[in-house]
């Protein structure tokens, strides 16, 4: 009969809590919205940023429009970079509802100092779970359209290429 009881006990409490559990993760956009990149010289596979290629990997730096640093660290050895532009400090919100561009700076260094444009055009939306995700997402690299994507994403790979000498 204590068995019985105990088990019953268990289902009881099993769909309780699965009543009050709606099934939606607890996601909050800003802290997974990432972007990665690699640099490759154009019309070949040779990485830009890869250890002991082209550019120095740990000179490389990405900043806010407003001058803050975003990424100033080594990059990856296979000459990937990874940009979370909303997590850290200070904390940043993802606008809901309205169309949004922002420009971050690629500053990278061979014989001089050479600045390179990222712009990010995007859209969040409410789905479900009443989270914001991303409903499309341009990302222009020196003012030309890279890549475009669609949908509720929020992590991103883009593949960039520069003409070099």
């Amino acid at each position: 009969m204590k068995r019985f009881l105990f088990i019953l006990f268990i289902l009881c409490n099993s769909f309780l809590i699965s009543c009050f559990d709606a099934g939606c993760p607890d996601f909050l956009l800003e802290n997974g919205f990432r972007i990665r990149f690699e640099l490759f010289k154009l019309g070949t596979e040779k990485n830009l940023l890869a250890l002991g290629s082209h550019y120095d990997n740990d000179s490389i730096k990405v900043h806010y429009s407003n001058g803050e640093v975003l990424f100033d660290r080594p990059v990856e050895i296979d000459g990937s970079v990874l940009l979370t532009p909303y997590s850290g400090k200070p904390a940043r919100t993802i606008p809901l509802a309205k169309d949004t561009s922002e420009y971050y700076y690629l500053h990278l260094i061979k014989n001089g100092l050479d600045i390179d444009t990222f712009r990010l055009d995007y859209r969040t939306e409410i789905y479900e779970c009443d989270d914001r995700e991303l409903a499309y997402l341009d990302f222009y690299y020196n003012d030309q359209l890279v890549q475009s994507f669609q949908g509720p994403e929020h992590s991103f790979y883009v593949r960039l290429e520069k003409e070099i000498d």
